[in-house]
């Protein structure tokens, strides 16, 4: 399965416009300069008090459907973040 790892810093204040539905997709740019979009329910299981920050990859399938999202890391190298409505 085809995977792709990023860094990520999301605020809780931000957080919550994906949980009043207001935003469904978030968007990132991976270490390699690529962007991806993924759902975001798939950062749920990592959100805390602050918000979400990390490493993570996204594994993805043949035709690039997110499948799996997992924390690799703790401190974020860096952090882009946009959101989609």
């Amino acid at each position: 399965m085809p995977q792709i790892d990023f860094n990520i810093k999301i605020t809780a204040k931000e957080l919550e416009k994906y949980y009043a539905g207001t935003a469904k997709i978030i968007s990132v740019v991976a270490n390699n300069g690529q962007r991806l979009q993924f759902p975001a329910n798939l950062v749920l299981p990592y959100v805390t008090h602050s918000g979400i920050s990390g490493h993570f990859v996204l594994d993805y399938s043949s035709n690039g459907k997110a499948k799996r999202l997992s924390k690799i890391d703790e401190t974020p190298k860096t952090s882009q973040f946009s959101q989609q409505v």
